[in-house]
């Protein structure tokens, strides 16, 4: 007689969490199971968490590790994917040994693997596994054929059974049924046979379907005696059923488990536990029927007692009512009192009675036709008036004319294109169309033509207003403290050679050779704004690189953006690994058109950070410009729907994305516009407020925690950039910082702190910018009742103290250099102290600049404390240049420091020392160590301009500054400043547009159309 098999433990995917790389447990079984912690399988591509019930069986949650290879995951016995979720195998045991379980199912099944590990205790656990017959351990067939598991060693080694563990708040005991669905009549059969010779028995043929009766592990007192966990197996029963059976042929799930009876619940009434979206294919709870009965009898069955026929009376019938008699139009006063009209002529029986004045009101339908009438009139009377008009031709003309200049223009721009091929749509425009040229993405057109008054037309500055705490005011302020002479253009020695910026072999040339000269007045600033944004055409915006340089690109931004604006959730990496996995096994893809803009923001950073530190695998210099260029399509910037739509979190974060890619270009007008937008988008979705919603994940919080303050860290550090208002004090932000809330949800969950030294990097970060904001507010914001200047110094004071506790706070060992760092310790290291003293800067900035006014004005009104505070400043400038170091590696410094603003904190440092040099005789003691760093920021300015054009264009204003003031001045630093006929002594004014960006279309094809995917969910992103 065969043995009675019993029911081993029942195996679950679910997803996998990216940092702890075990599974990630849903809410509705954390909430309602005692979780036994897993770990790692022997293949190292799979791990697990357990919920052991009290008849001995379990339930196994596993998944496969976000870093498991392909191959591994495609050839495992539990594949081919890796993102599969819900129930996925069942496992059978008996008293027998292996080898003569296997000669009793040798026909289904192939032969025993033996297996083991030692536990930490340094007990050694062994066991041995049947699989089903077939390629790669059964695995077409797993969930329709269970496989077997036996014990060498005792099972409690295996599954620890304890009260502890098998406590459920849910009162799960145990497994009461499984369900597996097959497709047709002929696999039901050949399941039904291979069930039998599995079981020893045959099942219990009910109308649709066959019960087979499994044993129990293990007696549990909740339960009945004789009572085990049932398979049913059987057809489809709807549509959905059969869409689940369609692609494998038989679909495994709604397991029901027994829980004891409460007081209340009816029993055999089910209750399903996987409600929420993420459900992973039925997880139910049934009362148990053995203890939990009543009465005389161990049973007892509820009995319907049925409805009693009604004996009432119909209802009588109700007469009906006559017509009303209406009028087609009441008159103004009965329709204000709401009475009935009588609708006479020319006065209603009301009006009549009450001596009123009777007026009947034209139907809307009349208003309208008579508005339309006037209309037409009046614009029959303007018509007869422009036709008389004396100026009427030469209006005409100058119309005319204006046309054609436009389109001269733009027809020049289009003649540059190098491939027309690229261009046809646009070839058609001519002058005297009526269709206004298209225009560039920021609204303003290049010039190309010699026409003086196009010239004056499009002669417009985009650098934006730059408030006093701006570094670009602060050489502004100098410049004109030290001029000597007006801002000249050097000629080249051989007038066939073109002005040019100094050669690089890398950056293409600038002309500035336009008939477009700038005003001598024209703003001293580095900020590449005036350039516009320049998009081309990038294909297919749904088309990706090579999976090789998408992740170089995704690391190159994750390894030097991502830890210090957390913006991208921590699944994204792991969505785009599936994506190219998708791609490779030439499956279906499903992603929303959000997450291709984000993922071409990524690689638009990425890229320019390759070009920046000259990666060996780096593409053409405009690939960064191919992805912005993508990305700004899939997310409609061109649309007036994209300022309209309803902000959600991932157009948040492709807002916070795009305005780090801003400022790596050096557009800090357009950055901080995009910050505030970004801003204003966090706002309405509430990151700003702390929010106890338990149907979000912690996860999911957590991302959004670290997206809010990443907006924020990016607004207040334009702000401190550009001098704008930031748009919400700190006070007001009542979101937990990141490191906090990480604490608090891994301590209620008893979880690792191996993100702990990140988390205590951005919440430095997040309270180093809240002290900007402090700095901005206090300092430099224009109020119509200034402060008095000791107020302001009692500020500065205050500020100064606070920089300082941050310091010992967060950055214990911030002044000493002897202390073992590892890579990401040194790497936040000099994020931090760049930051600090960028902050210090701006916070004792205003002593300095209060005696550098009374150099300009010879007094001597300022006290020992603004010295105090001013020389502060200058060291705080110097120690950025101790940070940077001597010798320029500049490789290095892209990857360890904040690549994307470094040439302001060069600038900013710069133009203290330079503001301090000018005041020789009240700083004396540090002209010295000031010259010594210019000399060196200027060192770095000059090695960065070869792959930098921020860098190229800083150094031209730097040297521009020097050498258009008096010479005495610069004496100390003449040596850093060479003379070179090829540098343009002003501020260059707008480079004209490479012939290869072109403007949108007119008209575009619809995205649909070029990538026919389903573009709905992706992983819920």
């Amino acid at each position: 007689m065969a043995p009675r098999q019993s029911l081993d433990h029942l195996i679950l995917f679910v997803p996998a969490d990216p940092t702890t790389r075990l599974p990630r447990v849903p809410s509705y079984f954390s909430k309602n199971f005692t979780l036994t912690p897993g770990g790692f399988h022997a293949d190292g591509a799979t791990s697990n968490v357990l919920i052991i019930l009290s008849d001995g069986c379990y339930i196994e949650l596993i998944s496969f590790v976000p870093d498991a290879p392909s191959s591994v995951v495609s050839d495992h016995w539990w594949g081919p994917s890796s993102t599969f979720i819900g129930w996925k195998d069942w496992c059978l045991t008996n008293s027998l040994p292996p080898s003569k379980n296997y000669e009793d199912v040798k026909e289904s099944h192939g032969e025993p693997i033996h297996g083991g590990r030692k536990r930490a205790d340094g007990v050694e656990v062994r066991w041995s596994v049947t699989f089903p017959k077939g390629a790669k351990g059964g695995q077409d067939t797993r969930g329709r054929v269970p496989f077997f598991c036996h014990d060498e060693t005792p099972r409690g080694l295996r599954v620890p059974m304890d009260e502890e563990k098998t406590q459920h708040k849910c009162g799960a005991v145990g497994v009461k049924e499984l369900t597996v669905v097959v497709k047709d009549r002929v696999l039901m059969e050949r399941t039904r046979d291979e069930y039998e010779a599995i079981l020893g028995h045959g099942g219990q043929q009910e109308k649709d379907c066959v019960r087979f009766r499994l044993g129990r592990v293990q007696e549990a007192p909740e339960l009945q005696e004789d009572a085990g966990a049932e398979v049913v197996l059987r057809l489809p029963r709807n549509v959905e059923e059969e869409t689940r059976v369609e692609e494998q042929g038989f679909w495994y799930g709604d397991v029901v488990l027994c829980r004891k009876a409460e007081p209340g619940k009816v029993e055999k009434t089910r209750e399903r536990v996987d409600v929420e979206e993420d459900g992973v294919g039925g997880v139910w709870l049934e009362g148990s029927t053995g203890s939990a009965a009543t009465g005389p009898y161990e049973t007892q069955l509820k009995v319907a007692i049925p409805r009693l026929s009604s004996q009432r009376a119909p209802p009588p019938a109700v007469p009906k009512s006559r017509p009303r008699d209406r009028v087609p139009l009441a008159c103004r006063n009965c329709h204000k009192r709401k009475i009935k009209c009588s609708g006479k002529f020319p006065r209603c029986d009301y009006c009549e009675k009450s001596n009123k004045p009777c007026v009947y009101e034209r139907p809307r339908r009349d208003r309208l036709a008579l508005a339309n009438a006037r209309n037409d009139s009046l614009t029959s009377i303007l018509k007869d008036i422009s036709l008389r008009s004396e100026d009427d031709s030469a209006s005409s003309s100058l119309t005319l004319s204006s046309r054609a200049s436009f389109s001269r223009l733009y027809q020049k721009h289009s003649n540059l294109l190098p491939n027309t091929s690229s261009v046809n749509h646009i070839s058609g425009i001519s002058t005297d169309s009526d269709q206004s040229p298209l225009p560039r993405v920021d609204g303003i057109l290049p010039d190309e033509s010699g026409d003086e008054e196009a010239t004056d037309f499009f002669d417009v500055a985009e650098a934006g207003f730059q408030g006093q705490v701006s570094e670009v005011q602060w050489l502004q302020s100098l410049r004109s403290r030290v001029q000597a002479v007006e801002p000249v253009l050097l000629e080249p020695t051989n007038p066939l050679i073109p002005m040019t910026f100094p050669s690089s072999s890398i950056l293409p040339p600038l002309d500035f050779t336009s008939n477009n000269r700038t005003s001598p007045i024209a703003a001293i600033t580095y900020h590449l704004d005036d350039e516009g944004v320049k998009l081309i055409h990038g294909g297919n915006p749904f088309e990706l690189p090579s999976e090789q340089t998408a992740g170089f690109l995704f690391q190159c931004y994750k390894r030097t953006v991502q830890s210090s604006f957390p913006i991208l959730p921590a699944m994204l990496e792991t969505q785009l690994y599936q994506y190219y996995n998708l791609i490779r096994n030439h499956q279906d893809i499903q992603c929303p058109q959000n997450w291709f803009a984000i993922i071409n923001l990524v690689f638009a950073i990425g890229a320019r950070f390759s070009h920046l530190v000259q990666a060996d695998w780096r593409a053409d210099t405009l690939d960064h410009v191919t992805y912005i260029s993508r990305a700004y399509q899939l997310l409609a910037m061109g649309n007036s729907a994209f300022g309209l739509s309803t902000p959600d979190l991932s157009s948040t974060r492709a807002a916070g994305l795009l305005t780090i890619y801003y400022m790596s270009m050096g557009h800090y007008n357009r950055a901080w516009i995009m910050a505030s937008g970004a801003m204003q988008s966090a706002f309405s979705l509430g990151l700003h407020v702390q929010q106890e919603d338990p149907s979000i994940s912690e996860a999911r919080q957590q991302s959004r925690i670290n997206t809010w303050w990443s907006l924020h860290a990016l607004e207040s550090l334009l702000s401190s950039i550009t001098g704008r208002p930031g748009t919400l004090p700190g006070e007001e932000i009542t979101t937990p910082l990141s490191k906090a809330f990480f604490n608090t949800t891994a301590s209620a969950h008893s979880q690792t702190t191996t993100k702990s030294s990140n988390m205590a990097f951005l919440d430095a970060n997040s309270n180093l910018y809240l002290l900007t904001q402090q700095a901005m507010a206090s300092l430099y914001t224009q109020r119509k009742l200034a402060p008095s200047w000791s107020r302001v110094q009692e500020t500065m004071v205050a500020l100064v103290g606070d920089l300082d506790k941050w310091a010992v706070d967060y950055v214990p060992q911030f002044h000493s250099e002897n202390w073992t760092m590892d890579y990401e310790q040194q790497r936040y290291n000099s994020l931090l102290k760049l930051q600090y003293y960028r902050v210090k800067i701006l916070t004792t900035r205003p002593s300095l600049r209060r005696i550098e006014r009374c150099t300009e004005s010879g007094s001597g009104d300022f006290t020992h404390l603004d010295q105090s505070m001013a020389e502060a400043c200058i060291r705080a400038a110097s120690d950025v240049v101790a940070i940077l170091g001597t010798a320029p590696d500049i490789a290095t410094f892209y990857e360890k420091g904040p690549w994307w603003t470094i040439v302001h904190n060069v600038m900013q440092a710069l133009a203290i020392l330079m503001n301090a040099i000018a005041c020789p005789e009240h700083f004396a003691d540090s002209s010295s160590l000031s010259a010594y760093g210019v000399r060196q920021l200027v060192g770095w300015l000059l090695a960065m301009r070869e792959t930098n054009i921020i860098a190229a264009r800083a150094h031209q204003v730097v040297y521009s500054l020097v050498k258009t003031s008096q010479p005495h001045i610069w004496t100390s630093i003449a040596d850093a400043f060479p003379d070179d006929l090829t540098i343009v002594l002003l501020h260059p004014g707008p480079a004209p547009i490479n012939p290869k960006y072109v403007p949108w279309p007119a008209e575009e094809q619809p995205m649909d159309a070029w990538f026919e995917n389903d573009l709905n969910s992706f992983y819920g992103y």
